[in-house]
């Protein structure tokens, strides 16, 4: 099925050098048969190497390059129940830091989100360089977040601006 476009942050005109006339600077249309390490990274693990078991947010799943395919220019990020490495869960988790960073832009992308409880599937930005301080004193923005379960919420996406004033962890 067709995946829906999510939010985008438009450029203030006021802005010294920002016009209204889009430039594409990055893209990936998923055209290879391979993830484009130029473009995305992987993150690994349950996020304890940094620190942050659950990656801050309880997350039971251990993240796998495996788990994240293309074909026919489609991204694929399967979550799976199975046992690894002591997690019951595995998935994928990619990221564009340091590959690109960019001020001001539109960002767009089309999704298919599941439907299971329990998943989490997100696209949101944080900064490169956290210079206020780490999560959420820089600050993140969901352009598109989906709880996958009904108890939290109707079930439609949400877009959400967390810093150090708004936020799930007690702002």
């Amino acid at each position: 099925g067709q995946g829906i476009a999510y939010g985008y942050c438009d450029c203030n005109l006021t802005i010294p050098g920002c016009t209204d006339v889009w430039q594409l600077v990055w893209s990936d249309e998923f055209n290879e048969d391979v993830i484009d390490e130029s473009k995305w990274s992987y993150q690994l693990g349950t996020g304890s190497q940094y620190g942050l078991w659950g990656w801050g947010n309880g997350e039971s799943q251990y993240y796998k390059s495996e788990n994240a395919s293309i074909e026919n220019g489609i991204l694929t990020i399967e979550a799976k129940n199975e046992n690894y490495a002591g997690s019951n869960y595995t998935s994928a988790r990619l990221r564009t830091k340091d590959k690109g960073d960019w001020l001001y832009g539109k960002f767009l992308a089309r999704m298919k989100l599941p439907s299971a409880g329990g998943t989490w599937p997100a696209f949101w930005m944080m900064p490169t360089n956290s210079v206020y301080g780490g999560w959420p004193n820089s600050g993140e923005i969901d352009i598109m977040e989906h709880y996958g379960c009904n108890s939290m919420n109707s079930g439609d996406p949400f877009s959400t601006v967390h810093n150090s004033m708004y936020n799930w962890n007690g702002g």
